[in-house]
């Protein structure tokens, strides 16, 4: 009598053994952990600006946004600064007031939207941080960070204003530059 705890054998079923393999129980397949990613290089130009018209054309608009933000900043009583150097640190507009000074990246975002959102945010989060150790070395100094785009999200647009906002970074585009007021009085 075969043991229902072990593999059957050919003998539990009456079978001779000499001629015939041993049956054993399939081996259950193990889940790997880490899928490797795929190194082989892939054409992905047609998701990026390939041409010289294209590229003079998204920073003739970049410069007009940048351009409509401070001509707006001065209206207001803000000194627009984009000297684009602060100890090395380059970005595209910055203002003070007493001792708020916010760092601006301005960003059009085009057909690769949210790329482009993405990579805003992570640049300006990234001159907010720079820009508190540069200033904080000499004198007690609030850093905020605003990303000024060219236009409302068409997609995600709650999304990334919650986003921008737990972040504590002012997200704004045309018509809506008067967020700033508001944003350069809480500390």
């Amino acid at each position: 009598e075969a043991d229902p705890r072990l593999p059957p054998t050919w003998e539990s079923y009456g079978l001779p053994t000499e001629s015939l393999p041993s049956i054993t129980k399939p081996k259950e397949k193990s889940i790997p952990k880490y899928v490797k990613a795929n190194e082989k290089q892939r054409n992905v130009a047609a998701n990026w600006l390939t041409s010289n018209e294209a590229l003079v054309k998204a920073t003739a608009q970049h410069n007009k946004l940048q351009n409509s933000l401070s001509t707006w900043l001065t209206k207001n009583g803000f000194e627009p600064d984009s000297t684009r150097a602060m100890d090395k640190l380059i970005v595209d507009i910055k203002w003070q007031k007493a001792n708020i000074l916010c760092v601006c990246e301005v960003k059009t975002l085009g057909a690769e939207e949210s790329n482009q959102l993405r990579l805003g945010l992570g640049q300006v989060l990234s001159y907010r941080f720079e820009t508190k150790r540069i200033e904080n070395l000499e004198r007690k100094t609030v850093v905020k960070a605003v990303l000024a785009i060219d236009k409302k999200p068409a997609k995600n647009s709650k999304l990334w204003e919650d986003l921008c906002q737990e972040l504590d970074v002012l997200l704004i585009w045309p018509g809506q530059f008067q967020k700033i007021n508001a944003f350069m009085s809480v500390k």
